[in-house]
């Protein structure tokens, strides 16, 4: 028998390669349900049901955010007031290090340098920390406006009054997402 003309003989190894590819095919399409991208303080997180504001991105962590919501509120405002302070702390102790250097007669170049970028790398890995954290159910947006890589989304909050959280330094594929999903609001 000439099986020239057969375009797929089912064996063993092409079943198993066929099971196999509808598994990645499956997985690829759970993973399209959720995105994610940056914005300047955190992450903004993307499901089915709820768009989710992350310090760190990270789904589990977004699962477990309350919605905003009075307490949510001043809970992300003490965060806040803490990484600042704490920032500041470190600010002036570097600044007092780098004082100390230009008085005595030991400045050099690489500890000013060390010192300034320690400051600069700091504020870099806290304003991360410095984003707000909590849970918008997607039913509950009114509305996503959009100028440049800047969105305010409009929603009612957990207490149903009426709010907005305005994220800035949206990456592109997050102004495109975002847009899509003020399409489908409308």
């Amino acid at each position: 028998m000439n099986h020239s003309n057969v375009l797929f003989k089912p064996n063993f190894t092409n079943l198993l390669s066929f099971h196999y590819f509808n598994r990645m095919q499956q997985k690829v399409t759970a993973v399209t349900e959720k995105v994610w991208f940056k914005y300047a303080f955190g992450f903004v997180n993307i499901d089915c049901e709820n768009l989710y504001l992350t310090n760190t991105g990270n789904w589990t962590e977004a699962r477990k955010l309350p919605e905003k919501t009075g307490k949510s509120k001043l809970k992300n405002s003490l965060r806040r007031i803490r990484i600042i302070g704490f920032f500041s702390l470190v600010l002036l102790i570097l600044s007092s290090l780098l004082v100390l250097q230009f008085l005595g007669t030991s400045a050099s170049i690489i500890s000013i340098t060390l010192i300034a970028a320690s400051i600069y790398y700091l504020y870099r890995y806290l304003s991360r920390e410095s984003g707000v954290a909590f849970r918008i159910p997607r039913s509950k947006i009114t509305s996503i406006e959009q100028t440049e890589n800047t969105c305010t989304i409009h929603f009612a909050n957990g207490e149903a009054n009426n709010d907005s959280e305005r994220i800035t330094k949206v990456e592109e594929k997050g102004i495109a997402i975002l847009k899509s999903m003020a399409n489908e609001i409308n």
